[in-house]
């Protein structure tokens, strides 16, 4: 099991570009070799979010995410100047970017 750290999650995120927790949750996968559960990202983007190290808003754009959820809006969320200083600071102090592993339960 992954622990979903701040470290790992900012680590997925680039400066300037916005991403839908599900391209989050698919990056967090990809990164860790993992499978990670979809319903511990948003409360973990949205504590981030808390802490001013990311920004959100909702998308109502003709994206094509838009129309395959029937209209409702894709929440985005972005790194603050606050995000980009912790995540620097992450990648110098924890080459792993947190993704120490617990074991599962018996």
């Amino acid at each position: 099991m992954i622990i979903l750290t701040d470290a790992l999650v900012l680590s997925v995120f680039t400066p300037g570009k916005a991403k839908s927790g599900l391209e989050v949750h698919a990056d967090l996968e990809r990164v860790t070799g993992s499978t990670i559960k979809l319903g511990s990202v948003q409360p973990k983007l949205r504590s981030l979010e808390s802490e001013g190290l990311l920004k959100s808003w909702d998308e109502y754009s003709d994206h094509e995410r838009v129309r395959a959820r029937r209209g409702r809006p894709v929440r985005m969320y972005e790194l603050t100047a606050s995000g980009l200083r912790r995540k620097t600071q992450g990648t110098e102090t924890q080459g792993n970017f947190g993704t120490d592993t617990i074991p599962e339960p018996s």
